[in-house]
């Protein structure tokens, strides 16, 4: 049987916290990071995933959506955003970002 899907319950603050953090992390090619949720809330890593790639990359989320989900992503992380869940992600990822006050580091490669 399948569960309802659980929708985004991470606040504002929380989504502008990781894609703070990431887009922070991001620069370094050798960087990885793992973000994770509680089990059945696969919701929440989609939208902090789309929001920090929306900061970094400055593309719309639904641009992102599109290019993310392809049939070789496994069915638990398709179609977990809605429409107001894109909406609300696209806006915190077009917010004002401490990060964009920082310069950038030089590359270590």
């Amino acid at each position: 049987e399948a569960r309802p899907r659980a929708g985004l319950m991470l606040t504002d603050a929380q989504l502008r916290a990781v894609r703070d953090f990431v887009a922070q992390a991001l620069p370094h090619s050798s960087t990885r990071i793992l973000i994770t949720a509680p089990l059945g809330r696969p919701t929440d890593v989609m939208c902090a995933v789309m929001c920090s790639l929306a900061l970094t990359t400055e593309k719309e989320v639904e641009a992102l959506m599109d290019e993310v989900e392809t049939e070789d992503m496994l069915s638990v992380w398709k179609g977990e955003i809605c429409g107001d869940e894109v909406e609300r992600i696209q806006k915190i990822a077009k917010a004002w970002s401490w990060t964009q006050a920082v310069p950038a580091l030089p590359s270590m490669d």
